[in-house]
C-alpha cells in the first residue's frame, strides 16, 4: 500500500473526467489516463505482495520488501 495515494489520484481523474465530461473534446482520453493509472498501480502492489510472499526465509522477505519500497 505504498501507493496509495498514486491510486486514490488515477481514481479522481476518472471521476473528473466522467463528472465533467463537457470539459474535454474527448472524455474517454481522460478517462482512460486515470484508469491506466490505476490499473498499473493496483498490478504493480499486487506483483510486489506476491514476490514477497515467495521466499521462505525472514531476512529475504525483509530484503525483497526494502528493494521494492526502493523501486516503487
Amino acid at each position: 500500500m505504498q501507493l496509495q495515494d498514486e491510486l486514490k489520484q488515477g481514481l479522481g481523474k476518472m471521476k473528473f473526467a466522467i463528472n465533467h465530461a463537457y470539459k474535454f473534446k474527448n472524455f474517454s482520453i481522460a478517462f482512460m489516463s486515470g484508469f491506466m493509472q490505476s490499473s498499473m498501480i493496483f498490478a504493480v502492489e499486487f506483483i510486489n505482495i506476491l514476490s514477497i510472499l515467495s521466499y521462505e526465509d525472514t531476512l529475504n522477505v525483509i530484503i525483497c520488501f526494502l528493494g521494492l519500497a526502493v523501486i516503487a
